[in-house]
This record gives structure tokens, sequence and C-alpha cells, in this order.
């Protein structure tokens, strides 16, 4: 499958942007105003059309167990075209070497029905801090997650993810 062509489907795809950070990737679902590290919520059935980049250097978004992997560099979008088709747990990482923490640069991508994708983006809004300039800031540093959820003072970590509210367009 071309990772830039978009899926055919009677709905519309998901939007998410990615960003890679040295030795973390945020997730921003730009429609439903939340992002995440840690996690790449996806609800099943439904095309997800990903744009990427890195904030850093050149950087290697791999899924396996959705058969992407896309290559990001800063100052270019990628794009990725995928759909999970039943819910369940896959590991996602980069794969190319950035530095002592390359090895904690790794998420989960958890494929969901509808109904608990929805509940998941409450939860989000719910639980989540702003990300506004100084949370960017602080996402910026070279940092695992571990280290980031110790910068943020208000962050509520769920397992080692960290949630975000006001993610715009």
């Amino acid at each position: 499958l071309d990772p830039y062509k978009p899926l055919a489907s009677d709905q519309a795809p998901l939007r998410v942007q990615v960003i890679g950070y040295d030795w973390k990737w945020l997730f921003i679902y730009p429609d439903q105003g939340v992002a995440s590290i840690g996690t790449l919520a996806l609800p099943t059935g439904r095309p997800i059309s990903i744009d990427i980049t890195s904030a850093t250097v050149m950087l290697s978004l791999f899924i396996p167990a959705l058969g992407s992997q896309i290559y990001a560099m800063g100052g270019m979008v990628t794009q990725l075209n995928l759909q999970a088709g039943k819910p369940g747990r896959s590991l996602g990482e980069n794969t190319m070497y950035n530095g002592t923490g390359f090895h904690q640069q790794k998420f989960t991508a958890e494929a969901m029905t509808p109904p608990n994708f929805k509940g998941w983006v409450s939860m989000v809004r719910t639980t989540g801090i702003p990300l506004d300039a100084t949370t960017v800031q602080l996402i910026s540093r070279r940092a695992t997650r571990r280290e980031l959820i110790a910068a943020l003072p208000k962050a509520k970590s769920m397992a080692g993810n960290v949630y975000f509210t006001g993610a715009s367009k």
C-alpha cells in the first residue's frame, strides 16, 4: 500500500499530527482538541490520516503491527494513511538512533472501538494539561517521557502517558 494514498472509505479520516522529539512522540488530534505522549489512540474501522514531522533529527515512526515505517525530518511533513481493523495494542517506536534516550522512544498504538475512542477523548479532555507555549518548551527538551513528566508540574501521568488539552488545528 502507498502510505501517501488516502484509504477509500465512507468515513472521513481521523486527522493526527505527529511530532518527533528527542525521545518522545507527540500525537495531536486537532479536530478533537487533544494531544498525547505515550499513546497513539485509533478508532477501529476508520481511516487515519497522519502528518509526521521531526522537531529534531531524522526519526522513523514504526508500528510493525499496522505495517508502517515512515521517516520524519525537520522542516518536512511526511504522510501516512492507515487503518486498524480490530481493537488491540501494538508497539510503536523510533528506529533511527538519536542519542542515549533512543531505546525509550516507544509508544503504544491502541486501536479501540469508536465508542471507546470517544471515551478516550473525553478522558483526555478531563485529565489533560494545557498544551501551551511553556508545555511545548518542556516537551522540546532533550528528555525521556519520565523526565518530561517530572518537569511538568501538573501532569497526571497514566501508565507513563501524558495527556494535553487545547491542541488546535
